[in-house]
């Protein structure tokens, strides 16, 4: 009975065995096998990735700070509540952290598709903007909707370059004949910003041609019609610029005359910069906030920044961008197809010139545009749409990253491959990359060792037949050779023997 029961569990044991796995146990492997996915995708996020999203989150955090040190008195005075910019520009952040989150899950990929709908709103939303919003300082420029003001302007900047992206992007092999290239973009371009001019909006025009040129330029679009081109949009902008109430802004180049009516501002921005030294006057000690400076918590917030943290922190928030910059561009070289190198040099010249525009305002070396600092400054529409764009950056650093990696991986299987040294297959990231680069020689084992097993039986039966084969042909051989060899002997012994007879005789004579 202990024999017959230990063969039934032998029995049942390879029954077990050789039974299919259960559901518990797929639903596992796959489990497994999506958590090594998603580890080595996170492995394969590149530097640039990390440091967008650390210098974003640097300058949003201290545009909090800075609205709160700045609109404390404002907000009292006209709210009777010292945290109602505050409190306002907190629900932004949130919503703008949405819409970055969103972004880079949707992918710059499959936004592209509805570039065209975007630049229709846009051109939309530009020409209502004309007929039902209200004057504000001088220009319709802002929708009311609910407890935020929304301005078509930033929504037609990114609406602009995404289409521009997408164009170029699809007759990239074309960039040889500008009127398939640089007329229809052109002509998109020059319907935004002629919309835009009317509001009136100078500042935003100009920033909006100056980095659709840089993306035709990357793009390699002609650099001679370019050139003629620009000259007579050139002219035009010149033209605008030194008539109506925009000469008035060139007042910055002499920033001592008119001190108390066009140089109001920027006598007070200068004011606080220079009253900042080299540390500041500290947090929230700032003179701004007490109505000297218009516009503290928007345009001219940098000057407030380096009053209160001095010309260290000033420099220090340029670095910033300066950093920003960097990453954009190594993100654009890096991008995995044209499309996003082009939305990647967009967004980030966007940003860039934008904020140095801006600081260029508050220290008295450009005119006034009116142009926030990027995640600093209070608003609602600059800081969504910036954000939104940022979603849209991190997205194309991310895809350019994933396929260089799936390219080196490629290459390291190809190497492996070919000297078959069983060697790990190194993905730069965590360990748990490693270990599922080092199962796939763990699989590879057992078949390097059927193969030998299938081949012995066919080396070694080959080895036991030709000994048999072999025996009886030797055998043979000497057999029919024994007679033919005697016989050849036979012959030339009889006539050797002939020969010396003689003198043997000759010598038995002799001794006789």
């Amino acid at each position: 009975m202990t024999a017959l029961t230990q063969r039934q569990g032998a029995a049942t044991r390879r029954t077990r065995s050789a039974a299919p796995p259960s559901k518990m146990a797929m639903r596992a492997k796959r489990a497994a096998v999506r958590r090594t996915r998603k580890a080595a995708a996170r492995a394969q996020i590149p530097v640039a990735f990390w440091v967008i999203v650390g210098t974003v989150a640097t300058l949003t955090l201290l545009g909090l700070i800075m609205v709160l040190s700045v609109t404390t008195v404002k907000s009292t005075y006209e709210h009777d509540t010292a945290g109602y910019f505050f409190t306002r520009q907190m629900v932004f952040v949130a919503l703008g952290t949405f819409l970055l989150l969103a972004a880079y899950k949707f992918g710059h990929r499959r936004i592209a598709m509805f570039a065209p709908t975007i630049m229709v709103s846009s051109i939309v939303a530009l020409v209502a903007v004309l007929f039902i919003a209200e004057k504000v300082n001088g220009s319709k420029r802002w929708f009311s909707i609910g407890f935020f003001n929304v301005q078509p302007s930033e929504v037609a900047k990114l609406a602009v370059i995404l289409w521009v992206a997408r164009l170029l992007a699809s007759r990239s092999r074309e960039m040889h004949d500008w009127r398939r290239t640089i007329v229809p973009v052109a002509a998109g371009l020059g319907l935004n910003v002629l919309l835009i001019v009317v509001e009136p909006d100078l500042g935003t025009a100009v920033v909006l041609i100056f980095v659709v040129l840089v993306m035709l330029v990357v793009a390699g679009a002609r650099i001679d019609i370019l050139a003629l081109g620009s000259i007579p949009v050139a002219l035009v902008l010149t033209y605008l610029a030194l008539s109506g109430y925009h000469a008035d802004r060139w007042g910055f180049l002499n920033p001592l005359e008119n001190m108390d009516t066009s140089n109001y501002q920027l006598a007070g921005s200068l004011s606080s910069v220079a009253s900042g030294g080299l540390f500041g006057v500290g947090p929230g000690a700032s003179t701004a906030k007490w109505g000297f400076l218009p516009e503290a918590h928007t345009d001219a917030i940098f000057a407030v920044i380096t009053e209160e943290m001095g010309v260290i922190g000033a420099l220090l928030v340029i670095a910033l961008y300066v950093v920003l910059l960097g990453a954009g561009m190594r993100v654009a070289r890096d991008a995995a197809d044209v499309f996003g190198r082009l939305l990647a040099i967009g967004i980030t010249t966007l940003i860039s010139v934008q904020a140095f525009v801006n600081i260029g305002v508050s220290l008295g070396v450009l005119p006034n545009k009116g142009f926030t600092l990027p995640f600093v400054s209070y608003g609602g529409s600059s800081l969504l749409v910036t954000m939104f764009a940022v979603g849209l950056l991190l997205s194309v650093a991310r895809e350019g990253s994933a396929s260089r990696a799936a390219a080196r991986r490629r290459l390291q299987r190809e190497r492996t491959r070919r000297t078959e040294t069983g060697t790990k297959l190194r993905l730069v990231g965590s360990t748990v990359v490693r270990q599922a680069a080092t199962r796939k020689p763990a699989t590879r084992k057992p078949a390097a060792r059927q193969q030998p097993a299938t081949r012995k039986p066919a080396t070694r039966k080959p080895a036991t037949r030709k000994p048999a084969v072999r025996k009886p042909a030797t055998r043979q051989q000497p057999a029919t050779r024994k007679p033919a060899a005697r016989q050849q002997p036979a012959t030339r012994t009889s006539t050797i023997r002939r020969q010396p007879a003689p003198p043997v005789r000759k010598r038995t004579a002799a001794r006789r």
